[in-house]
């Protein structure tokens, strides 16, 4: 990662972070195949959904993550913005 005037560059932080070793550093619970994970509870809203009916879905490869029925506020985003979220920090900050 190259330091541009002392600031990491947001694209090669999100290339080098890992969706499992994100989802297993924060505790969520998952389940899924190859290609994507399902967990229990949003990080954003906090939204619980109980095993066998998860509602958010991150895309293993590209570490995208969607929670369907969530309020506009936690629609998804890329691995740093999971990260973000599960810190309950502000990505665009």
């Amino acid at each position: 990662m190259k330091a541009r005037d002392g600031r990491l560059d947001k694209a090669d932080v999100n290339a080098a972070l890992d969706v499992r070793a994100i989802l297993e550093r924060f505790g969520a619970q998952f389940r899924g195949n190859r290609r994507e994970r399902r967990i229990a509870m949003c990080p954003v809203c906090r939204d619980q959904k109980r095993r066998g009916d998860e509602s958010v879905v991150v895309n293993y490869d590209s570490g995208e993550w969607f929670h369907h029925g969530g309020t506009p506020e936690c629609r998804g985003g890329n691995k740093l913005a999971l990260v973000a979220a599960f810190a309950g920090r502000d990505i665009r900050r």
